[in-house]
């Protein structure tokens, strides 16, 4: 190594790490605030006239999550 530099160039360092299927922290975190605010008023108000209007919260938190493992899918393929 006498007479050669390494090169050390810290992009990357600075960068936010990819988490999740090619999703940075901060995005996933916006998608998953985005889905809850979208899918649990859709979920209550589609079982509130069956009386399940409880289980739509449930059912818009899964949502949620899965509208969150069909964006990551999209993005990384």
């Amino acid at each position: 190594m006498k007479g050669r530099e390494i090169d050390f160039i810290p992009d990357r360092l600075i960068e936010e790490p990819v988490v999740f299927r090619g999703l940075t922290d901060t995005e996933v975190v916006v998608l998953i605030i985005a889905g809850l605010v979208f899918w649990i008023p859709v979920s209550v108000l589609l079982l509130l006239p069956f009386g399940w209007g409880l289980f739509g919260v449930g059912i818009g938190v899964g949502m949620a999550i899965v509208s969150l493992l069909l964006v990551g899918r999209y993005l990384t393929g």
